[in-house]
């Protein structure tokens, strides 16, 4: 799958995203995949760069109504648990459906 994952020769963790079947786990790597070397205490703006990384993702899994809850949630943990779902599509999928409910 990560053959098809292009990200215009911008410095990123490519080799730590983990492979998946679903097919918008491409587009997930897409968006997350250029800020993973960000996520860092000194980068202020981490948390914004996060919430607009994901929210299209969480609106899918978690309905348009509970997605800026729920975006707005994740951004509030840990930089280890927000690097740990980013890099795992499947991971970050069953994360927001468990936290829908």
């Amino acid at each position: 799958m990560f053959a098809c994952v292009d990200f215009d020769g911008q410095d990123t963790s490519f080799e730590y995203l983990k492979p998946s079947n679903d097919e918008s786990a491409v587009a997930f790597y897409k968006s997350t995949g250029p800020i993973l070397n960000r996520l860092i205490d000194s980068n202020p703006s981490y948390k914004e760069e996060v919430s607009s990384a994901i929210f299209e993702f969480v609106k899918k899994i978690a309905g348009e109504e509970d997605a800026p809850k729920i975006t707005e949630a994740v951004v509030e943990f840990p930089l280890t648990l927000i690097n740990e779902k980013l890099v795992d599509y499947d991971s970050f999928s069953q994360f927001i459906s468990e936290g829908k409910r």
